[in-house]
């Protein structure tokens, strides 16, 4: 129970048609970071689904660590809501890695709107940035267990979750998820928890 992480995500279709994509990252293992998983979870698709803006969730979420009594008082988050109609998706961050976009052959982090950790002050700032979706596209959502990963005996973190996701881009979605995961963390102890979510546009 002691070396239960407090990663998680969540992909649900909203009221409108749009969809929501969450991956975030509590501080900290066991019993206590669950709990604030728990929390954070099921209280950001709330938010959402009842009219709240992505930032306006992350300003809210950021309270509600501030005046929790849990000990583990700080995450990271990523909030992305994809328009199908418009083939385009917001997103905002706290304090959490940018998504990886995989396009015709090619792969690079997108540019990450401002955002601060959840949990670190009672003035927070957050802003979205917008990405329109092409046919084939692929972006992969991620937590910061991915800083410990090592592919092929050449590269760490995020540079190797880079290269393997350039080597594997042609694959199905879920075998590329599961491709990834083996890759980078199969032969070895891993030291943190690992979520991966990849969203795929395809047509």
């Amino acid at each position: 129970g002691r070396r239960v992480g407090g990663d998680w995500f969540s992909a649900i279709e909203l009221p409108d048609g749009d969809a929501l994509f969450v991956v975030g990252d509590v501080a900290g293992h066991g019993i206590g970071a669950v709990a604030a998983m728990a929390l954070l979870r099921f209280t950001a698709k709330g938010m959402i689904i009842t009219g709240s803006s992505l930032t306006g969730a992350l300003t809210r979420l950021n309270a509600l660590l501030l005046h929790s009594r849990d000990p583990h008082g700080s995450a990271t988050m990523v909030l992305a809501r994809y328009s199908p109609e418009r083939r385009r998706l917001k997103w905002a961050q706290a304090g959490h890695p940018p998504p990886l976009l995989v396009r015709a052959g090619a792969a690079r982090y997108l540019e990450r709107p401002f955002g601060m950790l959840l949990g670190a002050t009672d003035t927070p700032h957050y802003e979205e940035a917008e990405v329109r979706l092409e046919p084939g596209d692929r972006l992969l959502f991620y937590t910061d267990g991915v800083d410990t990963a090592t592919f092929e005996g050449k590269a760490e973190g995020v540079e190797s979750l880079l290269a393997c996701a350039k080597k594997h881009r042609d694959l199905p979605a879920t075998e590329f998820v599961a491709r990834l995961a083996r890759d980078l963390f199969g032969a070895a102890s891993q030291p943190d928890d690992l979520t991966l979510l990849a969203l795929e546009r395809r047509e």
